[in-house]
């Protein structure tokens, strides 16, 4: 068997058997054997027209995560024209996702950058960049793959194209395959989305359905970070449950990520405090004191002071009125 069927049945392979962190990690290891960099991402990008253009998904190799968080600082907001055109100062993406489905290689110390852009390309050592989108699809959605190299001599060159566009289309498929038998079992729920998430709060992945519920609680957050209510409710509770105001989160490990499904909730009659709402939600599915202070890593006693509050902004005497409330908005199904 010739190297490239070799790589290519292990890229199916691991698709198979691996986590999506360990898989991404795998991808961009073989990579960097066939072409070589110094860095890249594998990003997922989206656009809705409440959120605009952003990274719904990120994994990274040798790129610290503020490379990101630091960049819509020096881009700026970006956005389509009424062609579909991206309207961005990066002109490497934008090239990019003009040619969605081929590679482009750019040797950044030959164009003639602003020199906020400039600073941060140097600030993260990338002086050549190779970079592919998948193909045009119904919806302006992407995945992006970027390799990057550091030193100013080692330019990308048109053979490195063509090897990228042999070895993408596989990297793509290999992603999507390892996506739907990972998250196949718990999308089957109505009104839910998915997405992932590691340790730190940083998306893996996101469908777009799962930002739009994460913007409507949080109306100013944007990708890649996750809403620090949301990293700490995940991880204060043994349940791995968020319940807000909008949604509610459940949180499953799967490797070195955690799988969020989220769902819609409507409205309670009254304001709860979150800390109410985790109480109140867990409560109505049965939880006794014990099992709910147990659950949330707080005593007894502030559970029940917590629930006392809860009946009387519910106007409830007891659990079994506080289920009747929860029933009739959706909730208790919801936490099924």
């Amino acid at each position: 068997m010739d190297s490239r069927s070799k790589l290519l049945l292990d890229i199916y392979h691991c698709a198979s058997d691996a986590g999506a962190a360990d898989l991404n990690d795998y991808l961009l290891a073989r990579l960097k054997q066939v072409i070589g960099f110094d860095s890249a991402v594998i990003a997922d990008l989206g656009y809705t027209p409440e959120t605009g253009f952003m990274i719904s998904g990120l994994s990274l190799h040798e790129a610290p995560l503020e490379r990101f968080l630091s960049r819509s600082q020096v881009m700026g907001q970006e956005n389509f024209d009424a062609y579909g055109r991206l309207q961005t100062r990066d002109l490497v993406l934008q090239h990019a996702w003009a040619q969605r489905g081929r590679s482009v290689h750019v040797n950044l110390a030959e164009l003639r950058l602003p020199a906020d852009i400039s600073d941060y390309m140097r600030r993260y050592d990338t002086r050549h960049s190779l970079t592919s989108m998948s193909p045009q699809t119904a919806g302006p959605s992407t995945t992006m793959i970027a390799l990057w190299r550091s030193t100013e001599k080692n330019a990308y060159d048109t053979r490195h194209t063509h090897e990228a566009d042999q070895l993408f289309p596989h990297v793509l498929q290999a992603r999507r395959i390892n996506r739907q038998l990972a998250l196949a079992p718990v999308t089957e729920a109505s009104k839910t989305s998915v997405a992932l998430m590691n340790f730190q709060g940083c998306l893996h992945f996101a469908e777009q359905d799962a930002v739009r519920m994460l913007r409507r609680e949080w109306s100013h957050w944007a990708p890649p970070m996750l809403p620090p209510e949301l990293i700490t409710a995940l991880g204060q509770n043994r349940a791995r449950l968020y319940l807000g105001s909008t949604i509610q989160v459940r949180a499953s490990r799967q490797g070195n990520l955690l799988c969020l499904v989220i769902s819609e909730r409507p409205p309670l009659p009254t304001a709860l405090s979150p800390a109410e709402r985790r109480v109140a939600g867990l409560a109505g599915n049965g939880l006794q004191y014990k099992e709910i202070a147990r659950e949330l890593g707080i005593s007894p006693a502030t559970v029940r002071n917590q629930l006392h509050a809860v009946y009387q902004k519910l106007g409830v005497a007891d659990r079994r009125g506080l289920i009747r409330v929860l029933d009739a908005s959706g909730y208790v199904n919801t936490l099924d």
